[in-house]
């Protein structure tokens, strides 16, 4: 709680705006170029090497998503060593390479828990500015691994990026389960330690939890209902729902799929 009392206070006077209303669908044939800014380590957490490698995982992650990224390196030779200070050097310098986005990382720490600190910003004159920020711990695995599952989720968010080939006809209408299933696969490790984690604190939260879920058109998930009410106000709750928040499904055409059911077996 301290830790993330902490992250408010940061977040509340890094002048960042949050994102307001939804994504704009992007236009289908046109190239996203995103200038990256790299990421910058305010919490002396890594050293140059560790955070070349992270850098490079943003723009690999980007780049599969058919993103063309304007990498730190290209960025820092044409900008040499000017630093920005606020929103608009960042919007401006942006511009400078045709960018429709800025992206830039920062990484913080208070004690073991680190917060990695993901803002874009519309180079445009009505350009929105959204940050989002989400808690790991302060292991390069760790924020590796948030970077690739967060950051296509936050340009997609505001740009309604969905791809190499982001033409609606090309979307399914809706998820199988097949592909609904494989992401959550993706997770299982995570999910497993939250079934791990909640044992530890209480081995008498037993039996299956039951939660219903939406999944938006952008593949992003939505609210999350607690169906079995004997889990109610457990740890495991706040653990697994926190995990499937972090889900990156395929964008689809259709409407939000509702209703969606998912079972975790507990101990017991």
């Amino acid at each position: 709680m301290k830790a993330r009392s902490f992250f408010q206070v940061f977040l509340a006077t890094a002048c960042i705006l949050p994102l307001l209303g939804s994504a704009r669908p992007a236009q289908a044939g046109k190239k996203l170029v995103v200038a990256f800014f790299g990421i910058r380590d305010k919490g002396f957490v890594f050293g140059d090497e560790v955070l070349d490698r992270l850098d490079k995982a943003v723009e690999t992650v980007l780049g599969e998503d058919g993103i063309q990224v304007i990498p730190p390196g290209k960025v820092g030779d044409q900008v040499g060593k000017r630093r920005c200070k606020d929103v608009k050097c960042l919007k401006e310098l942006g511009k400078v390479f045709a960018a429709e986005q800025a992206l830039e990382i920062k990484i913080v720490r208070s004690g073991t828990v680190c917060g990695v600190v993901e803002t874009l910003l519309g180079t445009g004159g009505r350009g929105r500015v959204t940050a989002r920020m989400h808690e790991t711990a302060c292991e390069e695995k760790a924020v590796h691994d948030v970077l690739r599952e967060t950051v296509p989720r936050l340009v997609f968010e505001v740009t309604g990026w969905t791809g190499a080939s982001a033409k609606t006809g090309d979307l399914p209408v809706r998820l199988s389960e097949d592909r609904i299933d494989r992401v959550f696969g993706k997770h299982a490790g995570a999910i497993e330690r939250c079934i791990h984690d909640q044992h530890q604190r209480d081995p008498e939260v037993k039996g299956v939890l039951r939660l219903s879920y939406v999944i938006q058109p952008s593949g992003i998930v939505g609210r999350i209902l607690v169906l079995s009410q004997e889990h109610r106000d457990t740890f495991i709750v706040e653990c697994i729902t926190h995990e499937m928040k972090q889900m990156r499904f395929p964008p689809f055409s259709g409407d939000t799929m509702t209703g969606l059911k998912r079972e975790f077996r507990l101990g017991g």
